[in-house]
This record gives C-alpha cells, structure tokens and sequence, in this order.
C-alpha cells in the first residue's frame, strides 16, 4: 500500500500539506472479496473495488480506535482522527457528501487534525461524493496521489510445496510482537515511529498477526 508525499508531521505542521488518498484498483483475473460468498463470475468490477474500499476503511477505523482517535460515523461521513503520530492513519475514510455540504466538511476534518495535533489524510475511494472531492481537498492544501487495492481469487492460486522448516503460528506473546515491529519497520511505511505506533495498537487490540518460522511477516 503506497504512502504519499511528504506527510510526516514532524516534518510539516499539522495545519497544511496533508494527504488525500486516492485508491486506484489493480484488478487482475478474477478477483474475490472477503464480504460475499458469492461464485466469482457474479464478480463485478465495481462491486471488488467497493469491497477493498470498505476492507481498508474497516482496516483503518479498527487502528485508529486502537490508537485513541476520536471517531465519527453517520450518513455524511467517517472518520477517525487523532490516535496516530502518521497522517495516514488519521483519517477520513468515507464520504457521501453533497456539493453544498462538501468543503464545511473538509474544513471540519482539518481542524479537528489541527487541534489533534497531527497530520491527517482522506482516502479517497470510487465510491465517496462528490465526484470532485478530490479537486476540492487540494483546493484546501491536500496533496494526493495513486494507492493500490488488491485483491485475487484464493481458490486459484498456485500449490507451492513449503519448506520442511516452515512453521506458520500466531504471534502470541511480546517477544513475537517485538520481532514483528522490528521487521515492519525495517520495510513498510515510515519505519521505526510508525512500526511501533502499529505494534502498540495490536498489543492494544490483540489483533493478530503471524510469523513463518522464526521470521515475522510484515
């Protein structure tokens, strides 16, 4: 999942420069979605990407709630800002605005990061109104750019015989998830501070992840 530019709040005031989020789906084959037992070729494109939409929003509430950021949610829109040191994890994730309505909501999230203290950033999906937002978040000091969603039919990938010392387990203790922040932060995101910031809101949230042998995967 790319980052965007320069979104660091101790490079940047939280006051301007944040980022927007705009998802562009990569979507290859035949493709499944978590929410929906349906046979992949009742699939739609767009119906895929709506569900990545709602799977990296689900994604980031449940870390940001983890972390302490304030949240709204109703018919307009959804957010959770304030639980994180990084502008993407404080964060609109949902948008069903009209036009009329569209910058008072904007604004409303840019000083809720101002007070907060943080940097922050829309994620802007292909189902978020109005269909200018995008224009209208950089028209407020946003700066944006793509991010991936992907997805991919479990059933269809390929049998790879595993190695004989591969083990697959539950990180379960704070050794394991010592190793696991250690290895995030060496190959995702903005490594150490945002390595442990997602590492604290696991050990917060018991959210679990895994480890393939002795080696933690990010």
């Amino acid at each position: 999942m790319s980052h965007l530019p320069d979104s660091n709040p101790e490079t940047r005031e939280p006051s301007g420069g944040m980022t927007i989020g705009f998802i562009g789906w990569l979507l290859a084959g035949l493709v499944v979605a978590a929410r929906s037992m349906r046979h992949m070729t009742d699939v739609s494109a767009t119906w895929v990407a709506r569900a990545v939409e709602d799977n990296e929003a689900e994604f980031l509430l449940a870390l940001g709630r983890a972390g302490g950021g304030r949240e709204r949610d109703d018919a307009e829109i959804t957010w959770v800002i304030g639980g994180s040191p990084i502008a993407y994890h404080n964060c609109v994730v949902r948008a069903d605005l009209e036009p009329e309505h569209a910058d008072a909501a904007i604004t409303e999230s840019q000083n809720l990061m101002r007070t907060s203290g943080v940097a922050g950033s829309w994620h802007v999906g292909p189902s978020m109104r109005p269909t200018d937002l995008g224009t209208r978040l950089e028209a407020h000091g946003f700066e944006g750019g793509p991010e991936p969603g992907m997805a991919a039919d479990l059933r269809a990938l390929p049998d790879v015989e595993a190695p004989t010392d591969v083990r697959i387990s539950r990180v379960v203790t704070d050794t394991g998830l010592d190793a696991y922040e250690q290895v995030l932060s060496l190959g995702f995101g903005e490594g150490h501070p945002e390595a442990a910031w997602y590492a604290g809101c696991m050990h917060a949230s018991a959210l679990v992840t895994t480890c393939l042998g002795g080696t933690t995967l990010a």
